[in-house]
């Protein structure tokens, strides 16, 4: 008995085995079943967008056969076949890696091209051969996301920062040590509403936060915001921002192998509606971290435009959009983590997911 389903906005349909014993490729959000077209020869064909397409290289990829993962790989390459040339580039994998390291990947994404194919081939060592081959097809006229996040500066920095509480009591965080600190610090030691917070060589990003406000700051372009609930924690007010963690060249988001960087491409709403109850986690590179709390905006340029603080206490705010039909794109920032030392941490980077 097969049960049918839409996997993301590709074209393609992929029939599932109730027992799940088939041999099953998993790329990010895509889940392709190969088929035995010779002895010990494995292979799936299927359509994906340029846009999906740009965004896949840099996921790992996952095998298994009979619901067990394969590991034992002798070969990982990715090929690269551009139009109807007979020319292939071989992107190989390095040894125990299922991921193409972010400059290889920057490499094949800026030459992608409708009609392009991407071919993942794989060899087990007991010599067992499968192959996936992407056929990569124009993007169709699709939802427009309407604001684009950009990267936070990375080289501005202040040695302190005023965060305003939700009830309306502020919090100076900075090193009361330094001399370049004193007029700051004097500035505000006797307003009775000001909190002087000592935090031993503290910089930001931002030197002006609010933890209940009413916009995202998105460059040229802002997002004016409706929250719905406060935040009810004051994490932000005890929050650092060391650069190892707030600097690092490839921040993202990740949900259920949907990567936001800090955009990402549009995805399938019916995908999505599967991993409502899956967690989203950030990542400093390869390195991941739970996330403490975070906002959740939702917004589509039209009617929809609604804010949620979230901590780790509570569920998800996905009331507002499990059910939805239309196109919208979903702002994830105000997100702290914790460090290895349980230093909580405020991540200056916003990110945007995008649904169709």
């Amino acid at each position: 008995m097969c049960k049918t389903f839409f996997l993301t906005v590709s074209v393609i349909l992929i029939c599932v085995s109730a027992l799940s014993a088939e041999t099953q490729f998993f790329w990010g959000a895509f889940q392709f079943k190969l088929v035995e077209t010779g002895t010990d020869n494995y292979t799936a064909f299927a359509d994906i967008r340029l846009s999906e397409a740009r965004n896949l290289g840099k996921i790992e990829f996952q095998l298994f056969e009979k619901d067990k993962q394969l590991g034992s790989l002798s070969e990982r390459h990715l090929f690269l076949r551009k139009g109807e040339d007979n020319f292939t580039r071989d992107f190989a994998y390095q040894k125990h890696h299922d991921r193409l390291t972010d400059t290889e990947f920057i490499n094949i994404a800026s030459n992608l091209a409708a009609r392009d194919k991407l071919i993942c081939y794989l060899k087990t060592s007991n010599n067992k051969m499968y192959s996936l081959i992407l056929t990569i097809k124009a993007d169709a006229p699709a939802y427009r996301p309407p604001v684009v996040v950009p990267s936070f500066s990375k080289i501005t920095h202040f040695k302190y920062q005023l965060v305003t509480k939700g009830d309306g009591n502020q919090v100076l965080k900075l090193d009361t040590t330094l001399a370049e600190n004193k007029s700051i610090l004097n500035a505000y030691r006797n307003i009775s509403k000001v909190k002087i917070s000592h935090i031993p060589k503290y910089q930001t990003s931002t030197n002006f936060i609010e933890e209940l406000d009413s916009v995202i700051f998105l460059g040229k372009r802002n997002l004016f915001i409706h929250p719905v609930n406060k935040p009810k924690y004051e994490y932000l007010a005890a929050a650092i921002e060391p650069i190892e963690l707030t600097e690092t060249i490839n921040p993202s988001i990740n949900w259920n192998k949907m990567i936001a960087q800090p955009d990402s491409p549009v995805f399938s709403m019916e995908y999505l509606k599967g991993i409502l109850e899956h967690k989203i986690s950030y990542f400093d590179g390869p390195k991941k971290y739970d996330i403490v709390c975070m906002r959740f905006t939702y917004f589509d340029g039209k009617k929809l435009n609604k804010s949620y603080y979230w901590d780790e206490t509570s569920e998800y705010p996905f009331e507002e959009i499990k059910d939805r039909i239309e196109p919208f794109s979903m702002i994830i920032d105000k997100i702290i983590i914790k460090d290895t030392k349980q230093h909580t941490v405020y991540i200056p980077q916003s990110f945007l997911f995008n649904f169709e």
